[in-house]
């Protein structure tokens, strides 16, 4: 971690973050788990005026997203009840969910692949997020947050949501940010339970390449167990 000690990382997971349901995605394949259709007419009118009212920078990390998952325009997706800027707790503004059928060819298991929105500058007016360097040309803090959990779940559960937001929290409280290889101790269960596992790697996401956005460039970087 840049800058960081293992002592200095928050510890636990937030049991009871401001997180709610705000979108259905479109079903993958009959193997996945179910999620509810949209229908085809409504939904295309839906996008076309989501796509004019998305601030820029989102909207280029949402089209990163397509291009590794072009059948769910419309992931499931999580967001806080108060945005940050308003004096909530939780800095990301969204995490989509997507549904990723693995490759069992490569002992790769079906999953959910959690994607955040908000450690990058979403909108470009700087409202949360530090002066941009001009030799780093990052937006924002230059990363955006992802995390895989193996699972046949009908749908997604919120506790790897919980725990980017609090990764989030971290940097933003801090301003210190996660870099490829960094080792993170959490000395704490990572879902809340009695698991043993409470560390995490933090890499390179496998899929989603690092995004140029109007108001920087973005590297997607995927934490795991």
């Amino acid at each position: 971690m840049s800058g960081t000690s293992s002592s200095g990382v928050p510890s636990g997971v937030v049991q009871n973050s401001a997180l709610s349901f705000v979108a259905h995605a479109q079903p993958t394949s009959s193997d996945g788990p179910a999620v509810t259709a949209v229908d085809a007419g409504s939904s295309e009118e839906t996008n076309n005026q989501t796509d004019r009212l998305m601030p820029a920078g989102l909207k280029t990390l949402y089209d990163a997203c397509f291009k590794v998952y072009p059948d769910q325009p419309n992931p499931l997706q999580v967001t806080t009840r108060l945005k940050y800027w308003l004096g909530g707790q939780d800095p990301l503004d969204y995490i989509s969910m997507y549904w990723n059928p693995g490759k069992p060819d490569e002992n790769i298991p079906s999953h959910w692949h959690y994607v955040s929105f908000g450690l990058s500058d979403l909108h470009g007016d700087g409202r949360v997020h530090p002066e941009p360097d001009p030799i780093e040309r990052c937006s924002g803090y230059g990363l955006e947050l992802t995390f895989r959990l193996a699972s046949e779940a009908r749908e997604p559960p919120l506790w790897p949501a919980a725990l980017l937001q609090q990764l989030a929290r971290y940097i933003f409280t801090t301003g210190n940010k996660f870099c490829a290889g960094d080792h993170v101790s959490w000395h704490a269960a990572l879902d809340g339970s009695e698991s043993r596992v409470r560390h995490l790697l933090v890499a390179d996401d496998p899929q989603l390449a690092s995004a140029d956005t109007p108001h920087g460039t973005v590297t997607f970087l995927q934490v795991s167990v």
